[in-house]
């Protein structure tokens, strides 16, 4: 009889302990919800990679639904365009057809990012800073002086406007264009070929150059 006493007691146990593992949790505030910024790479088109002509990356950070960090590095080759050559022509009252162009441009820059629809989606508004260093050189030998080597450094602030398609929740196209006004400083070196003659001049100016970037790339934590 106490073996059956004792059965008995065990199955009650038993089942309360069950009972009390089936009830629902006590009311109270729910934890909260942990969300991870997102977070995109993206580079300039693959193309452009050879040769080393132009090399890119950006990296955007959101801080917000509306608004990112994005830092980014680019080095690329002073490399001769149409437009260029045409200018180099009309200031030389020459052709330009002998004009080339070496060395090469490296910008970094950070800047704050809007998207009035939301991070990496749609409409964009960017505002910041860039360090440009150029050490490039031009060459025409139907002007004088024929080479002109530029060493310098901007400090500017850069204003732009874009749009970004975010593809899916992990590949983004984003492209900008806008304008960069700032100082440059360092020295310009002036070389004349027929007698050989060679100067060289402070640079301190003022210094506007057009802006454009297109990046492609993945996005994380969306």
């Amino acid at each position: 009889m106490r073996i059956v006493q004792v059965l008995c007691v065990s199955v009650m146990w038993l089942a309360a302990g069950i009972a009390r593992a089936e009830e629902p949790p006590a009311s109270g505030p729910a934890p909260a919800a942990t969300e991870s910024a997102p977070v995109a790479i993206g580079t300039n088109l693959p193309l452009l990679w050879k040769n080393g002509d132009a090399l890119s990356a950006s990296l955007y950070v959101g801080v917000s639904d509306h608004h990112a960090i994005r830092g980014n590095v680019a080095s690329y080759k002073n490399l001769s365009t149409v437009a260029g050559d045409a200018i180099v022509g009309i200031l030389a009252n020459s052709d330009g057809s002998e004009a080339s162009f070496s060395g090469r441009t490296t910008d970094l820059g950070i800047a704050w990012v809007y998207y009035p629809r939301s991070v990496l989606d749609g409409f964009m508004l960017e505002a910041g800073a860039l360090r440009r260093a150029r050490d490039v050189s031009v060459h025409d030998s139907n002007r004088t002086p024929e080479r002109v080597t530029t060493t310098t450094t901007v400090y500017a602030a850069r204003a732009m406007i874009g749009w970004s398609w975010l593809l899916g929740r992990h590949v983004f196209v984003a492209t900008g264009v806008g304008l960069s006004v700032g100082h440059e400083s360092g020295t310009e070196l002036f070389e004349t070929e027929y007698n050989g003659m060679t100067t060289s001049a402070n640079v301190s100016r003022i210094d506007v150059s057009a802006e454009a970037y297109l990046r492609m790339g993945a996005v994380f934590g969306l």
